[in-house]
């Protein structure tokens, strides 16, 4: 299981308050998936009314996840009628080939990325679109996933590997963000041979 460590507004106009709100837009109304759970969750934490933005807005087009892009999306209505929005997360490297970006900002999304897997987190890109009216999505995917804006990004600690290396760090150190190894300084113990 996960934990949301960081949670980083990537655009200068983008608030915290704005990107969590986006992240809990991104997750099913109901999630199942574990890491939804604690998306919604964190969010919630951090002062995000998620049931009152599901009785704000209505969900019109879910995309399922898409295994080549690796992401998923959702476009959604605001209740007033004057407002739409789409908002996709997953793998950065999906993410930004629905995304317009100013000059430098596509490179500087690959640094924060790389400086948070760094730290052994597991990244998630958030971006999305705001429209006036619900004309603007069509219920085609393509379509509706294009000049996205990159929101930000969210890092997830592995809890199993943080134990792992944490409480037994005597004799295991992390080997990657999802993994951990014997460290090369003990001594390797066998097992009995059988026979």
């Amino acid at each position: 299981s996960y934990t949301l460590g960081s949670h980083a507004p990537f655009l200068p106009a983008v608030s915290e308050a704005e990107l969590l709100e986006a992240s809990a837009l991104a997750c099913e109304p109901n999630p199942a998936d574990s890491m939804e759970r604690v998306i919604v969750e964190h969010c919630a934490e951090h002062g995000v009314d998620v049931a009152g933005l599901h009785s704000e807005w209505q969900l019109l087009h879910d995309y399922d996840f898409d295994t080549v892009g690796r992401h998923m999306s959702h476009v959604w209505k605001h209740r007033d009628g004057q407002r739409s929005c789409i908002v996709a997360k997953g793998a950065l490297e999906g993410i930004v080939e629905h995304c317009e970006f100013a000059p430098g900002e596509r490179e500087k999304a690959f640094e924060a990325n790389v400086e948070l897997a760094a730290r052994g987190m597991r990244v998630l890109a958030v971006a999305g679109r705001f429209a006036d009216g619900e004309s603007a999505f069509t219920g085609t995917r393509a379509e509706d996933e294009r000049s996205l804006r990159l929101f930000g990004l969210l890092g997830f600690h592995s809890m199993r590997v943080t134990q792992m290396v944490t409480r037994y760090g005597w004799i295991n150190e992390r080997a990657g963000p999802f993994q951990w190894r014997r460290r090369d300084d003990t001594a390797t113990v066998k097992s009995p041979e059988s026979g």
